[in-house]
């Protein structure tokens, strides 16, 4: 049987004792190849009974990670990676993985560095998923 790449993640993914998911924002929404993806993981995600699915990562720490290109304040102001992250967050809490963290860096079209306040906060979850791991 020929695999390609959504299988061989899948796989990946269920080895993983966390996971970070990522994704650009486009039009307030993840971009189609990470939806597509976790789209055809849902069984490596979580297994169909009779009655509620089970989730196949259970307690598993996750991050979320988007960026979009429009200015900080219209970011905030509209919520534009409010339906990312809450998207990417659906397919994670049927996986039974706790999101942990998420990071947006928004106005990307002018500039990719990061702010200190956006490091900090990446210091804060990457300690947060550290402290998680050694606890498993």
């Amino acid at each position: 049987m020929v695999q390609d790449d959504a299988q061989v993640i899948g796989r990946r993914m269920n080895e993983a004792a966390a996971l970070i998911v990522g994704s650009p924002t486009h039009f307030n929404n993840m971009s189609s190849p990470p939806k597509a993806l976790l789209d055809r993981n849902g069984t490596n995600l979580f297994e169909e009974t009779s009655f509620m699915p089970k989730a196949n990562h259970k307690g598993k720490p996750a991050i979320v990670v988007t960026a979009n290109m429009s200015p900080n304040l219209l970011s905030l102001l509209f919520g534009i990676p409010r339906g990312t992250i809450k998207s990417i967050k659906v397919y994670l809490k049927y996986g039974g993985f706790k999101t942990i963290g998420t990071i947006i860096k928004s106005n990307i079209a002018k500039s990719t560095d990061l702010s200190l306040s956006l490091t900090n906060k990446i210091k804060i979850i990457s300690n947060r998923l550290e402290n998680k791991l050694l606890r498993a």
